[in-house]
């Protein structure tokens, strides 16, 4: 059996229209298309906490070679993309090692370095920055200086997004994942993105473009690597992957600033966590994380529920969404539950539906935070496997009548 990818139509009240495959495109018109619209890049699939997009500029003038693209978030993320097409065989066997050098060539560079490559590279024909803070300069940033830390900080552990970006992907895998073994030491997120564009017969300057992310690493920590005295010790930390697969063994760039900023707070706290993880894993709760830690679980019928969230600047506990895709019943029995372990439930504003927001709070009203249920978290546990017994009653009782 082998997999097809139909035409795309375009579907109106009075007509459809099957879109035509812009195969004249070359690499430097993908590069610009990215450069000038970087939501175009499905990071929602590849790094969701990662935050938005800005562009910073096209030919970056690196040791090894100039990259394509270079993005940044307002919070310092970096976001290195090389465009590729499939069609020559050569570019298929060279790009990903191709990539990962210029990546490596990222790393060596601090912040200062980075931001005078930035200026002598392509803006597209866009005026030329005056600072790399300054494309990201707005209301909701940081300060300059605490952007530039993040950024330095990024480059100096290689904590990047890495993307190869092509009109079709159809790479080895073991060219792949021997590329990757060779940068193990780097905590950077990889990902292949594919990107075919589409236009309407009747139009010249109007695109549809399909991106998909058929191959994406999520960083699993198997090697120490420790530096002392001008030598490198590296350790194999196991390549057992039973135990790989446990969510407090995965991670990616998002997850690694939150439990920063946890670890920040109390060190014990990440310990804990994954601990907490882990026991969650084992009832089909899953971490999403999204700037903030979610706990999503995939109830029997319906949206996923998210049975609460913390958040990495305060270490606040919430757990308002538990509202948000479930019956309001059920929702209640679960905050009330573990009220009876954290605090109270509180009320807060009237929403648009007639219903009030609530939540768990301390008994003075306050979030309560992560740092003082660390010893009830195996209680936090056992609210959520009642709550989801409770759903799924109430799934058999509602679907299994029907």
């Amino acid at each position: 059996m082998t997999n097809a990818t139909g035409t795309p139509i375009m579907v109106s009240p009075h007509r459809s229209v099957p879109l035509l495959r812009a195969n004249d495109w070359n690499e430097r018109r993908l590069q610009e298309l990215i450069y000038r619209h970087p939501t175009c890049l499905p990071l929602d699939q590849i790094e969701p906490g990662i935050g938005q997009l800005v562009s910073v500029c096209m030919e970056l003038p690196l040791r090894v070679g100039t990259a394509d693209n270079l993005f940044v978030t307002p919070e310092g993320n970096l976001v290195l993309a090389e465009v590729k097409l499939w069609g020559n065989p050569e570019a298929r066997r060279k790009v990903v090692a191709q990539t990962l050098e210029y990546a490596t060539a990222l790393f060596k560079l601090d912040y200062t370095e980075l931001e005078s490559a930035v200026m002598k590279a392509d803006f597209n024909g866009a005026k030329r920055p005056q600072t790399l803070y300054s494309l990201v300069d707005g209301a909701d940033s940081p300060s300059e200086s605490v952007f530039a830390d993040r950024v330095a900080r990024n480059l100096r552990e290689g904590r990047i997004v890495v993307l190869i970006v092509g009109d079709e992907i159809r790479p080895a895998v073991d060219e792949l994942v021997a590329g990757l073994q060779a940068h193990a030491n780097f905590h950077f997120t990889f990902a292949l993105v594919e990107m075919p564009v589409y236009l309407r017969p009747d139009s010249t300057d109007e695109f549809i473009v399909m991106p998909r992310t058929p191959i994406k690493t999520e960083t699993v920590p198997r090697f120490t690597i420790r530096t002392e005295g001008g030598s490198t010790d590296v350790s194999d930390a196991g390549t057992d992957e039973r135990e790989a697969a446990r969510p407090s063994r995965r991670s990616n760039i998002s997850s690694e600033d939150f439990f920063e900023a946890m670890s920040e707070r109390c060190q014990k706290i990440p310990v804990k966590l994954k601990q907490f993880l882990d026991k969650a894993a084992a009832i089909d709760v899953r971490p999403e994380y999204l700037g903030s830690l979610n706990l999503k679980w995939d109830q029997p019928e319906g949206s996923p529920v998210n049975l609460g969230y913390i958040r990495p600047s305060g270490g606040e506990v919430w757990t308002d969404a538990s509202y948000w895709k479930v019956d309001r019943d059920l929702a209640e029995g679960y905050n009330v539950h573990l009220a009876q372990l954290f605090g109270e439930v509180r009320t807060g504003r009237t929403k648009k539906d007639g219903a009030s927001e609530r939540w768990v709070t301390r008994n003075d009203g306050a979030p309560f935070r992560i740092e003082e249920i660390l010893d009830r978290l195996p209680d936090w546990i056992t609210a959520i496997e009642t709550f989801q017994a409770a759903v799924r009653r109430r799934a058999q009782d509602v679907y299994g009548a029907q």
